[in-house]
């Protein structure tokens, strides 16, 4: 007798999961998923000036290209070698007149550093057993002239 009974019981759990399953679920609106915020694009770094004065724009044509190479001994030799170059460019800027609204003192010292680094740099290049420190002088001048042409 415990067989029909037990027979009888998964019947009706058969029965009521099959109910479940056969009435139509009510559907549910549609929830509307807000759009993400559109990110704003980064900001750069160092914006660059609308119009970089001159002898800022043909040093950074010149030195941009050095700076790009791996460094280590291959950059300090094409360094030495666009000396001739590069001389009468960071000339040119270290020689310029702060823009209106910059600080005078910080330009001022940033152009000397500029300008003693480059020294350094091309003392550094007649001198083999120095070439070590071209790469170094180069390090900070880039440093300085970022500082300058922003």
């Amino acid at each position: 007798m415990t067989r029909p009974i037990g027979i009888a019981v998964a019947l009706l759990f058969a029965a009521c999961a099959t109910k479940d399953r056969a009435e139509p679920r009510p559907a549910s609106p549609p929830t509307e998923v807000p759009a993400a915020p559109t990110p704003s694009p980064p900001a750069a770094a160092h914006p660059a000036p609308a119009a970089a004065p001159p002898a800022i724009a043909a040093m950074a044509a010149a030195f941009d290209p050095l700076w790009a190479r791996s460094a280590g001994p291959e950059r300090a030799e094409s360094l030495c070698a666009n000396a001739p170059t590069l001389t009468p460019l960071v000339a040119a800027v270290a020689g310029l007149v702060p823009a209106a609204g910059a600080d005078a003192d910080a330009w001022g010292e940033a152009a000397d550093e500029l300008l003693g680094l480059w020294r350094e740099g091309t003392a550094a290049c007649a001198d083999p057993g120095a070439r070590g420190q071209v790469d170094d002088a180069l390090a900070a001048m880039r440093a300085r002239f970022d500082t300058l042409r922003r």
